[in-house]
């Protein structure tokens, strides 16, 4: 802000140029047009904000199950709980809204080692009454898997909404069942039915991708073993069964 002293007669009121001119307590007063600056986010930033909410979201499906959580206890790996753990090994495997099948839903192959469970041959499909698994487990070499109660952990991402006016833009089911009947080294099915992986909701939506892993329980004398996290993408029929 300045002051003329000695103004020219007629000075006007008003802008001029990059200069505001009022007239004050009978003095000129000459006020700096205010400069306009245009507010802008990083895209980059936003694209971090994204792809830490959806990592935070999948770790909070994971950690909903006490067999994944104990999983994730017992890895040794960076970290000082299980949720830090999960977000660090799926953090960077995640885009903006938008997970991959890099992902994982129990600690990956980097992790582990005499802990492991063999798991192979994976396939997924959508049938009219559920998801069908199919996988084949091999014998481990240490300890026996009939001393322990072995679980399927199953997570379906569903993303793509039929509806172009929906709110969500994708969806995570998580799906938990014993196996009561194991062969080693064959291939095994099970059927997780329509109401267990809210297929009315899932219906909503075009695509998803679905993360399988086999647990352990966490038993007094028996840490836990698990398998690497498979995955695979599939189209979710729209048709109500």
């Amino acid at each position: 802000m300045g002051i003329l002293k000695n103004p020219m007669i007629g000075i006007p009121s008003g802008k001029v140029g990059e200069f505001i001119i009022r007239h004050r307590y009978g003095k000129e007063v000459i006020y700096s047009k205010p400069k306009k600056y245009k507010t802008t986010k990083s895209v980059t930033l936003k694209n971090a904000r994204k792809t830490f909410k959806i990592a935070v979201e999948l770790a909070k499906v994971i950690k909903r199950s006490s067999l994944l959580n104990d999983v994730w206890k017992f890895a040794k790996m960076p970290g000082k709980n299980s949720y830090t753990k999960i977000l660090k090994a799926n953090i960077k495997m995640s885009d903006p809204n938008m997970l991959t099948t890099s992902n994982d839903i129990t600690p990956g192959m980097d992790v582990l080692n005499y802990r492991s469970l063999a798991l192979e041959s994976f396939k997924a499909a959508f049938k009219p009454k559920g998801l069908q698994i199919e996988y084949s487990i091999y014998k481990h070499p240490k300890y026996k898997l009939s001393d322990y109660p072995l679980y399927m952990e199953t997570v379906i991402f569903a993303y793509n909404p039929v509806n172009d006016s929906a709110k969500k833009k994708y969806v995570l089911v998580s799906a938990e069942e014993r196996i009561i009947d194991i062969i080693q080294s064959k291939p095994l099915k099970h059927l997780l039915t329509n109401k267990t992986i809210q297929r009315d909701t899932l219906n909503e939506f075009s695509d998803a991708i679905i993360y399988f892993a086999i647990v352990t329980a966490n038993l007094p004398d028996l840490p836990p073993l698990w398998s690497w996290t498979s995955t695979c993408k599939l189209g979710i029929s729209v048709t109500k069964a």
